[in-house]
């Protein structure tokens, strides 16, 4: 299990500006501002540990990326079967089913 602590992220972040890569840290929880980002192609792809991001309807979500590289990648648009709408009341119907049990 990778854990991350203040130490890596501290090291990422100078590497990245090393390589001249900008970094936009959110202060609080970040989804929405993940969400805007990607959908005004600001960022393309969203790495995290949060399946909401899935819901507010990103594409090209990473999840579960371990220190190997191996991780889930999620992509919306492969998600064939399903409008975002649908896939939305899905999720909240999975949600209320959960709840309910």
């Amino acid at each position: 299990m990778l854990v991350i602590n203040d130490k890596i992220i501290e090291k990422v972040k100078l590497l990245m500006l090393k390589l001249n890569v900008e970094i936009i840290q959110s202060p609080y929880e970040s989804d929405h501002q993940l969400t805007f980002m990607k959908k005004n192609g600001i960022i393309d792809y969203i790495i995290t540990e949060d399946t909401d991001l899935i819901a507010h309807g990103n594409d090209n979500v990473i999840l579960k990326l371990d220190k190997d590289g191996d991780c889930i990648q999620i992509s919306f648009s492969d998600i064939n079967l399903l409008t975002y709408d649908n896939f939305l009341i899905f999720c909240v119907l999975s949600v209320k089913i959960f709840l309910t049990k």
